[in-house]
């Protein structure tokens, strides 16, 4: 919604500061407001797809734990449970991912748990 009026807002403000420079009344709505609501706007839209469209799917899909009741908050728990055990295997991927491409002998040690024989003459 702010997205959407956002645009239109800024237009009018900005032919109202055009049209009535001096005015006390009207100082208030500056470039720097402007700036800050698209800023404000666009990081609230940004974080809602990055944390609620997730949270959207996973609901949609959900029908609760094995002999929970049916409702909504048996399939919100299901939901959170998703979202963390999906955080945890994209965070393990990244760990596994990093300390496979980085040359560091303690990102191979914290892998491997210890220096293979293999590895070794290296």
């Amino acid at each position: 919604m702010g997205a959407v009026l956002l645009l239109p807002f800024s237009i009018i403000s900005n032919e109202v500061l055009l049209s009535l420079p001096r005015n006390y009344y009207i100082q208030w709505l500056n470039g720097s407001l402007i700036h800050g609501l698209w800023n404000l706007v666009f990081l609230f839209s940004n974080l809602s797809l990055i944390f609620l469209m997730p949270f959207a799917y996973f609901f949609t899909e959900s029908e609760g734990f094995a002999g929970s009741r049916k409702g909504v908050l048996g399939r919100v728990y299901e939901t959170v449970v998703m979202l963390m055990l999906l955080t945890l295997l994209v965070l393990g991927m990244v760990w596994v991912a990093l300390a496979i491409v980085d040359n560091n002998k303690a990102s191979r040690e914290s892998l491997y748990g210890e220096q293979p024989s293999f590895l070794q003459a290296v």
